[in-house]
């Protein structure tokens, strides 16, 4: 049968014990119908002559961004790579789509987006999730081998502190003040664009990240110091339930066109949100913050993530190195 959600018709049917909801794509009634009808060919098809669907890539991402993406935490990164991806899976079908193309598909992304390899391995998984989805609903019979370029050692970029006056400089207010407070607090982006007041204790200059919204899965409680609560201050009284807000509504974008053009205008080009937690902890190890000190403050779940801004400050090392001085100087 159809039901309507909105203003858009949905295909709401049982098939072999399971329901099946999906959106047909349309306000027209007409055209859900024919959607409907041959979406049920389909599953006929598949069920009793064995013929697998010919359904396109782009139903297949659509019926698992109903079903699965838009639940997830990092559904806002989600949809903007399902925008990006949308031109280049175009006329490609679930049952028929190479490794071949899939290379090409990554190749793509890396030449047209100037993305690091390990972006573009997340757009690939994104689109792994995909046809897997397609495999477990029956819709296509195979999975093919999805290709990934070699990661390395992964990005370290961070900033200078000037670079960082600089580009606060020439931010929007509302960037700004989350890139001011990430900075001054290391949060990760999805856990300052989704700041509730109801989680910030200004008397204990503490904020609280649930279990639910933490990377790690584990409940962080971040101390603020002055540059975070000078931020939380400069925001109170713009929205009763979030901190960040745009034009009364809160913040769930980061890497935008004012964002690029901004850092632009500081010239930093190709610095990523992701960077100023880079920054922040790059900053906190060369002002002489312990590993394991650093590892709790940013929530990191081990101590090898923090590994990586070690190089930073090898001063700690200096003892150890003058074990074996002098022996040049001794007479044989």
């Amino acid at each position: 049968m159809l039901r309507k959600r909105g203003n858009v018709w949905w295909i709401d049917i049982q098939h072999d014990g399971r329901r099946i909801r999906r959106s047909c794509g349309t306000t027209d009634r007409a055209k859900a119908q024919e959607y409907h009808d041959r979406f049920k060919a389909q599953l006929w098809e598949q069920s009793k002559l064995g013929q697998k669907s010919d359904m396109s890539l782009k139903a297949a991402a659509a019926a698992w961004w109903d079903a699965v993406g838009k639940h997830k935490r990092s559904k806002e990164d989600d949809l903007l790579k399902l925008r990006v991806l949308a031109p280049m899976i175009d006329g490609k079908t679930i049952q028929t789509i190479s490794p071949d193309q899939l290379r090409d598909i990554r190749n793509e992304i890396l030449r047209a987006r100037g993305v690091t390899e390990a972006t573009a391995n997340r757009y690939m998984a994104l689109l792994s999730a995909i046809l897997r989805y397609a495999n477990k609903q029956g819709w296509t019979d195979k999975i093919p081998s999805i290709p990934k370029a070699s990661e390395g050692s992964g990005r370290i970029r961070w900033i200078s502190q000037e670079d960082a006056r600089r580009l606060l400089k020439e931010l929007p207010t509302h960037l700004r003040r989350m890139a001011a407070f990430t900075l001054a607090t290391g949060l990760r982006r999805h856990n300052v664009t989704h700041l509730r007041w109801r989680f910030v204790d200004l008397d204990r200059r503490v904020i609280y990240v649930d279990a639910s919204e933490a990377k790690s899965k584990r409940a962080l409680g971040i101390p603020l110091n002055a540059e975070a609560l000078a931020v939380l201050h400069e925001c109170r009284g713009d929205d009763p339930e979030w901190v960040f807000v745009y034009n009364g509504q809160p913040v769930t974008r980061t890497g935008t066109a004012a964002w690029y053009k901004a850092c632009a205008r500081a010239g930093l080009p190709d610095l990523h949100w992701h960077d100023l937690r880079h920054t922040w902890a790059s900053w906190h190890v060369m002002s002489g913050t312990p590993l394991q000190v650093l590892k709790e403050l940013g929530g990191w779940a081990s101590l090898e993530m923090v590994l990586r801004y070690a190089h930073l400050a090898p001063e700690h090392l200096s003892p150890a190195a003058r074990n074996i001085e002098g022996w040049s100087r001794k007479r044989s």
